[in-house]
C-alpha cells in the first residue's frame, strides 16, 4: 500500500507544469510571419521576423518587408521579461509611414503566436535616434516635436519555423 501511495505521488509530482526556459528570449526564437497595421480597417503591411536568442539573454534579429525589395531591417533587444518583450527597428523607411522612423514594438508570446503594439516616431523634425533610454523614448513620444507625431498600431505574428 505504501509503495502504491508513494508511487502517485511520484506520478503527480512528474506531471507538473514544465519549468519556465533557463534563458527568457527562447520564446522568441524563430522564424515569424505576421502583419501590422495602423486602424481595424487598415489592411497592414506584411513582413517576416528573424529572432534569435543570445546566450546573454537577449533577441536579435532583422525583420523585412514583403514585397519591398529593401534590406532587411535589424532589432534590437531594449526590455525582456517573463512577461513580454520591447524591441527596437530602425532607422528605415516606413511603407506606412513613408518615412524615416524608428519603431518601438511592445510583444507577448504564447507557443507560435506573437502579438503586441508598435509605435513609429519619425526621424525628422527632432524625432528619434537609435536606442535612447526608455525615458526619452516615451518623452518623445508623449511631447513629439512638430513633424513628428507617433503613427501607433498593433501586429500579430505565426511562428513558421522555430529556431534548432
Amino acid at each position: 500500500m505504501r509503495t502504491l501511495l508513494l508511487l502517485g505521488l511520484i506520478v503527480v509530482g512528474c506531471a507538473r507544469e514544465a519549468p519556465p526556459p533557463a534563458n527568457p528570449a527562447e520564446p522568441y526564437a524563430g522564424t515569424w510571419e505576421g502583419r501590422s497595421a495602423v486602424t481595424g480597417s487598415d489592411s497592414g503591411a506584411t513582413w517576416t521576423i528573424q529572432m534569435t536568442a543570445t546566450a546573454e539573454g537577449l533577441v536579435t534579429g532583422n525583420l523585412t518587408f514583403a514585397g519591398s525589395g529593401a534590406a532587411p531591417i535589424s532589432m534590437r533587444t531594449i526590455e525582456l521579461s517573463d512577461s513580454g518583450i520591447v524591441f527596437e527597428m530602425g532607422p528605415y523607411t516606413s511603407p506606412t509611414a513613408g518615412a524615416e522612423v524608428i519603431t518601438r514594438s511592445t510583444g507577448r508570446v504564447s507557443g507560435d503566436s506573437l502579438w503586441g503594439t508598435f509605435v513609429m516616431l519619425p526621424t525628422k523634425g527632432g524625432g528619434v535616434v537609435p536606442d535612447m533610454s526608455v525615458a526619452q523614448w516615451h518623452n518623445a513620444e508623449t511631447a513629439p516635436s512638430p513633424g513628428s507625431e507617433p503613427i501607433r498600431g498593433t501586429f500579430v505574428a505565426t511562428r513558421r519555423q522555430p529556431m534548432p
